[in-house]
């Protein structure tokens, strides 16, 4: 189990957790494109799609290091022009955008963030001639059905776009375990397993045969476990499940 610690209250991103975009997000996708030309990094001209989360580092006024956008950036995988990021929160988006602005005046920053739903931004992208998407990640703080609905929505987008010279990789997370005072909630890999199928979203996403295989060509390639936050005590954490899933191939016309 990948070990993440955060504390509850603090903007700034815990080192660690620099550590787990690594081993969650850039190596799978290093992984799995070793054939590409681009090794390494992002074909020119496709993008990837995530959740910033805050950047600003209020007690220096300046970008937190350890942000999504600076991680992928440092780490070769992404230049600053390919990132699109969505965050759902006005205040939280509108101080990504002025540190951003303020900080990196060279990054194209109104088409880098974006106020919103990440579906609202993909759907809007998939009507664009230039829509490339080579790496979402879905990294989510919601428990398994709220997740698996979101997962399932980006999959149909996704069906659509021609994934044959360059392989389209996701990244979903999910809530494992939330024990809090009073609280203990829990889902297994299992349950996590049941909810997909439960799903009519994801049915139509992953149209699975008989034995649970998608025929869409979506393949689970991946999975981790996460401890995301625990508190000075031990008592109250969060564990998070992390899958990767990867599809290569054509467009799906009916999706």
């Amino acid at each position: 189990m990948l070990n993440v610690r955060e504390s509850l209250g603090n903007a700034k991103d815990d080192p660690v957790k620099y550590d787990a975009r690594q081993k969650t997000v850039i190596e799978p996708y290093r992984l799995l494109t070793t054939r590409s030309k681009f090794r390494g990094s992002l074909p020119p001209e496709h993008y990837y799609y995530g959740l910033p989360g805050r950047m600003l580092d209020k007690p220096s006024g300046g970008v937190q290091k350890e942000c999504e956008l600076m991680v992928l950036i440092e780490s070769g995988l992404i230049s600053p022009e390919q990132y699109r990021g969505a965050e759902i929160y006005p205040e939280i988006y509108e101080a990504n955008v002025e540190v951003l602005k303020r900080m990196h005046p060279e990054y194209p920053v109104d088409q880098m963030l974006h106020f919103g739903d990440i579906i609202d931004v993909l759907a809007s992208d998939a009507g664009k001639s230039n829509f490339r998407p080579a790496l979402v990640n879905l990294d989510t703080q919601f428990e398994p059905p709220r997740a698996a609905r979101l997962l399932g929505r980006t999959l149909n987008i996704l069906n659509r776009v021609d994934a044959v010279e360059h392989p389209i990789v996701v990244v979903w997370n999910t809530i494992l375990r939330n024990k809090r005072k009073a609280v203990d909630k829990r889902h297994e890999w299992k349950a996590v397993k049941e909810v997909f199928g439960a799903d009519c979203m994801m049915q139509r996403s992953l149209l699975l045969d008989g034995k649970g295989r998608s025929t869409t060509g979506w393949k689970q390639v991946r999975k981790e476990v996460v401890e995301y936050w625990r508190d000075e005590e031990g008592t109250r954490f969060t564990l998070m499940g992390t899958i990767v899933f990867v599809r290569r191939g054509e467009a799906i016309k009916d999706a």
